[in-house]
């Protein structure tokens, strides 16, 4: 199972310092993180699929899950950060 929870806790962490004035850089981290962790997740179902590593309906589940809101969030960031580009 991935460190979700620690990744997720970290990430909070670090939104939640930011709250008052986000740094831009930091914001694009988060979003970048956001849409590579979808991408490898899939990739991995694909590569590992013969190996029986995502064989169970909870496996199947819970892994496209985090594909769908790792690319939400990622997605989010962005429009985020270029509507606050575009009114800075």
């Amino acid at each position: 199972m991935k460190l979700i929870g620690a990744a997720l806790l970290f990430q909070g962490l670090i939104a939640w310092i930011f709250r008052k004035a986000p740094h831009i850089g930091v914001a694009w981290a988060l979003a970048l993180y956001q849409i590579m962790a979808a991408t490898i997740d899939w990739m991995m179902w694909i590569a590992l699929a013969d190996d029986g590593i995502f064989s169970t309906g909870m496996a199947q589940f819970t892994t496209a899950s985090s594909v769908v809101l790792h690319y939400a969030l990622g997605i989010l960031l962005i429009i985020a950060i270029r509507r606050h580009g575009a009114s800075a």
